[in-house]
């Protein structure tokens, strides 16, 4: 959950609601990013999706609308205040 005392989301929280956005991507396909990116998906929020999305355990409907994506607080923006910025 988000930290009681700033309300600022985890990056994994961040990264878990951006994916969930994502129309197409449900639980299951959550579970596998996680495991395509060993246990976290902090870490695909922090890449360029360029450099993922190709090789990403999603159907090509998800993958095509990733790889839209240009930058990452564009699938990241609306799931909260960025971690570590004041409120």
């Amino acid at each position: 959950m988000a930290d009681a005392e700033t309300d600022i989301l985890t990056a994994e929280q961040q990264a878990c609601l951006a994916l969930w956005a994502v129309p197409g991507l449900g639980p299951r396909t959550l579970v596998a990013l996680r495991a395509f990116a060993d246990g976290s998906l902090a870490p695909l929020a922090a890449t360029p999706v360029r450099d993922w999305v190709s090789q990403a355990p999603v159907s090509s409907q998800v993958r095509r609308k990733l790889a839209s994506v240009e930058h990452r607080r564009r699938w990241r923006g609306g799931c909260g205040k960025p971690a570590g910025r004041p409120a």
